[in-house]
């Protein structure tokens, strides 16, 4: 079994982000964050994500801080065919 989605919303704190990623130890299909910032910590941590190929990344920039619900509602309404998604706050 595999969870469909992992979405994970933020803004800054990229050592965090690290933290938790490193931390999943269950099949996912999708990692997909919500990059309401333009932390530069966050943006090395998405590239060091990114080049380890662990998993499938897509990372979503609006440019401003849709905030924490908005972000989930994003991925929800990007993603309508998985039968459901686990998100992180």
């Amino acid at each position: 079994m595999t969870i469909p989605i992992v979405g994970i919303p933020l803004i800054n704190r990229g050592d965090l982000l690290a933290r938790l990623v490193s931390s999943i130890n269950y099949p996912i299909g999708k990692l997909v964050i919500v990059n309401n910032g333009d932390d530069a910590e966050v943006r090395s941590v998405l590239e060091q994500i990114a080049r380890e190929k662990k998993f499938h990344l897509e990372v979503h920039s609006p440019g401003y801080n849709l905030g924490v619900s908005a972000s989930w509602n994003w991925m929800m309404s990007n993603f309508p065919d998985e039968p459901y998604w686990l998100l992180v706050g």
